[in-house]
């Protein structure tokens, strides 16, 4: 009998221990932004990131694994696994729950800091999720459908809403769904397979959350694609050389705006905005900048700030966030202006200031 006890015992406790991260709580969830340009690939992103901040008035945001080489020079690109584990652990650091990765084809030079993540032996200190870009599904090829997929079976898969993956849409153009797909119908047939196929492996129904910068085509699409939440992928009103206090409100702004539609909310909360790398030196991603449109650098403070208004706000809306859930730009934006990883410059303060407020809300 004493036996089976332990057993039991044993059973109860690896029970407890396996898949822990795919355990809800009743507690706020908060992730952040990766766009992982900075991961040394491929070279004409990493050329253009290099040139936009290599001017000295932007060093400041050269991050903690890059090297200013001279005033008009830096080193801003490193694809090791050592820098991961590093990230890793100052995640871990500002008490965030999850990573959402803006997700590139499985085998594309992007995809570089999603690997790492996937291979390191700290990543249970931090959760992921998939940011989808409609553009990557494409009619002529599913791996990138079948790709999704198999992220969302992996351990430490971030769910919301009792189990539910947590899976963000973003980007959507209509003018190539049209070229690609014809009508949103069918494109939403592609959304709903997958769904399918998730549920068919055993897991839980996608919480699909609908990311766009306006909010009313983001409830529009949200409809039209079936989904479960809006959000956006950064809130800002296009100020002319703006204040991040101002940006602070413009992001709530957003919030109310979103709640107004009735859908389910995910906030997204700013860590800044500030794309003038991107403007001053012309590249790819210029066109999308209108010229003077950028807010002043948050300071510390004023970042714990706007995450405990977030908070506050999520309280406040318990109906319009039935998932708890929140998103941060970013966690490595650092050329366009939204950051939370360390830098040279500013060392932890930034991750070290929002873990306060994080563990202040997740306690009550």
């Amino acid at each position: 009998m004493k036996t089976n006890f332990l057993i039991i015992g044993l059973f109860l406790i690896l029970s407890s221990c396996t898949n822990d991260s795919k355990k809800d709580s009743d507690k706020p969830v908060i992730g952040a932004i990766r766009w992982d340009g900075w991961s040394g690939g491929p070279a004409e992103v990493n050329q253009i990131l290099h040139r936009t901040m290599a001017p000295l008035e932007f060093h400041d945001r050269i991050p903690f694994f890059g090297k200013e080489v001279s005033s008009d020079s830096v080193q801003v690109a490193d694809s090791s696994q050592l820098v991961m584990d590093r990230e890793i652990d100052y995640a871990k650091i500002s008490s965030l729950d999850y990573w959402a990765f803006v997700t590139y084809p499985e085998n594309s030079e992007l995809s570089i800091s999603l690997r790492n993540y996937l291979r390191s032996a700290s990543r249970r200190k931090i959760n992921f999720c998939v940011i989808s870009e409609e553009g990557r599904f494409t009619r002529q090829s599913s791996d990138y459908q079948f790709y999704i997929e198999r992220l969302m079976k992996e351990p430490g898969y971030q769910t919301v809403m009792n189990g539910r993956p947590l899976w963000y849409i973003g980007f959507v153009d209509p003018s190539n769904i049209a070229k690609n797909w014809g009508t949103f119908r069918n494109f939403k047939k592609i959304i709903d397979s997958t769904r399918s196929r998730v549920l068919r492996s055993g897991l839980k129904n996608p919480y699909v959350v609908l990311m766009d910068f306006t909010v009313k085509l983001g409830k529009q699409w949200h409809d039209s694609l079936g989904c479960d939440a809006i959000s956006s992928y950064v809130a800002q009103k296009q100020t002319p050389h703006g204040s991040y206090k101002q940006l602070n409100a413009e992001a709530e702004q957003f919030w109310n705006e979103c709640k107004g539609t009735g859908a389910s909310v995910v906030p997204i909360f700013v860590a800044g905005w500030s794309p003038k790398p991107r403007i001053d030196y012309r590249c790819i991603w210029s066109k999308f900048y209108p010229k003077d449109v950028y807010y002043s650098k948050a300071t510390p403070e004023e970042l714990a700030l706007h995450f405990e208004q977030g908070f506050q706000w999520m309280a406040k809306n318990k109906k319009a966030t039935p998932a708890k859930c929140a998103l941060v730009y970013a966690w490595n934006e650092y050329d366009e202006g939204g950051w939370l990883a360390p830098t040279l410059s500013d060392g932890t303060k930034r991750i070290e200031a929002i873990s306060e407020v994080i563990k202040k809300f997740k306690n009550q």
